[in-house]
């Protein structure tokens, strides 16, 4: 299905399109607990900087909404409490003056066209628009790009407008200090035609909380516009560019430029392992190693298959050992999900429906104990 274009991803979609081709398989990813407390962390901070102050149990609530544990609810009260402290002294004091709030956690969606006068002028038209939750998925027509803008600010005669984005990790080397080298910061920029962007820098553990702004200048935006653009016209057309982002691409293990760092790097893995005379999983074998050696294994697998298959399609032959000749199969199955009954049916009477099937004994919930490495 491919990668949704957002504000978010605009430094990969930058410099690679192909996770965002709509042929493309994404790899399966669940959101991680830093993920959720981050998304608890903004809500929270949306809450205080357009009342000041919180509602009765609105902490608690969000911390459920977000499935994070009692320490960390109390973590996200403790932290959100510090940050917004910090973050009022910044706006009314701060380099830039006294500064109003004017949009908290909004999603907006950016037509990247061009005007009808002359396609050399960049136009941009942004609306107010609708976000999945679950799935992170913006409510986009074609040639869209969503974004969600943590706060947006502006001076009394509206000549200052800020754009801010909040980031909550513990590694300060992952927050630029200038903001306005960040793609998901341009494009905020873009999207709400802003004067100055920054990244409001609170880590959970407290202690180095920073505020990094930058102007930004109408040339510099145009030209980010404009290099978005060129990498939506590339997609779906092949191309690719592997990288430091590759690190983090939801499309990885299917990428041809990553086969070949993969063999080699399982290669040495079984090489190692091999080494370590392991017949059978023996007390002297290292099972961290192990476990990565099987999970580099089958991902070799996968895209071994695939690429098989592409072959037999195209005419080879290929025999087994046993004397049995691959061919292809079409297989055809009918399939329902929680998700498709949704799509279908629309959010509020998908659930109505869920509920009703679950009464039913239609769908029953298994529980399974998986093995992961975090």
């Amino acid at each position: 299905m491919g990668l949704q274009i957002s504000a978010s991803n605009s430094d990969l979609f930058l410099n690679c399109q192909r996770p965002f081709d709509p042929e493309v398989e994404l790899d399966e990813r669940e959101a991680t607990d830093a993920m959720n407390y981050g998304s608890a962390f903004a809500e929270v901070m949306a809450e205080y900087r357009l009342r000041g102050k919180l509602p009765s149990l609105f902490v608690h609530n969000v911390a459920a909404k977000w499935k994070l544990d009692t320490d960390s609810e109390g973590d996200l009260a403790a932290h959100t409490s510090r940050a917004y402290a910090l973050w009022k002294e910044w706006q009314l004091q701060g380099p830039l003056d006294r500064l109003k709030v004017v949009r908290v956690e909004t999603p907006m969606a950016t037509f990247l066209g061009a005007t009808k006068a002359t396609a050399k002028k960049l136009a941009v038209q942004t609306r107010e628009t609708k976000l999945d939750l679950e799935t992170h998925h913006y409510d986009l027509d074609a040639n869209e790009i969503g974004g969600t803008p943590d706060v947006c600010l502006t001076s009394d005669d509206k000549k200052i407008r800020v754009v801010s984005d909040d980031k909550t990790g513990e590694d300060r080397a992952m927050v630029y200090s200038s903001p306005k080298d960040m793609g998901q910061l341009k494009t905020l920029a873009l999207m709400t035609d802003a004067t100055h962007v920054a990244v409001f820098h609170s880590p959970r553990s407290g202690g180095s909380d920073a505020i990094y702004l930058d102007p930004i200048t109408p040339k510099e935006l145009a030209e980010h516009h404009a290099a978005l653009r060129l990498a939506l016209s590339r997609v779906g057309d092949g191309s690719m560019r592997p990288g430091p982002w590759c690190r983090y691409c939801p499309a990885k293990s299917s990428c041809p430029t990553q086969y070949g760092e993969l063999a080699v790097h399982t290669g040495a893995l079984v090489k190692k392992l091999s080494g370590a005379g392991a017949i059978q999983l023996s007390d002297g074998v290292d099972r961290g190693l192990f476990v990565q050696t099987w999970s580099q294994l089958e991902k070799l697998a996968k895209i071994a298959r695939e690429q098989i298959k592409e072959e037999v399609a195209a005419g080879e032959v290929y025999e087994c050992p046993d004397g049995r000749v691959l061919t292809l199969t079409e297989v055809k199955r009918e399939n329902i999900s929680l998700k498709s009954i949704r799509e279908a049916l629309g959010k509020p009477a998908g659930e109505a429906e869920i509920e009703r099937l679950r009464k039913m004994g239609a769908i029953k919930e298994i529980t399974w104990v998986e093995m992961r490495a975090k």
